[in-house]
């Protein structure tokens, strides 16, 4: 179970929290439900599907602009840590992802993919940042150029 403010709810879900209506997640997709809701506090309990897809980076189904990743629920036990509940998670990402695959955070930031370590089964992710000129998808990796000189004068 997780809490939260009736104000944050609002700004989160698009709406006020009626008791044990079930709400889709905003970021991670899955669904909600709204356990209680008393003197501004929310608690709402998590209830995704095992085997359910999800796509909390983004949505990979926007043609125009797609992010995001493939994100299996693996385990899902409510009971775990005293009612706190348990969520495991197995993240879709591939070497053929790294430079590929774009996501944005819940702040709304972007990043990219930008390693893979099939050993460790780990992956790395930069994040964009316009205002200081840092492009992560196109860090470490090698540029070329082509030049063509229109003029030639004589020092």
């Amino acid at each position: 179970m997780q809490s939260t403010t009736d104000q944050q709810f609002l700004a989160s879900f698009g709406t006020s929290p009626v008791v044990k209506q079930i709400y889709t997640h905003f970021f991670w997709g899955w669904d909600v439900m709204v356990v209680s809701d008393q003197a501004g506090l929310v608690i709402i309990q998590n209830r995704p599907t095992l085997g359910q897809v999800v796509y909390p980076f983004g949505n990979s189904r926007d043609t125009t602009n797609p992010s995001g990743w493939p994100v299996t629920v693996e385990t899902y036990d409510p009971s775990a840590y005293g009612g706190q509940g348990l969520i495991v998670v197995s993240h879709g990402v591939t070497q053929a992802d790294v430079y590929e695959v774009k996501g944005v955070d819940i702040s709304g930031g972007t990043f990219v993919v930008s390693g893979f370590n099939s050993t460790a089964g780990t992956f790395q992710i930069s994040k964009s940042n316009s205002s200081t000129g840092y492009n992560g998808e196109i860090v470490g990796r090698e540029l070329f150029f082509e030049v063509t000189i229109l003029k030639v004068t004589s020092a």
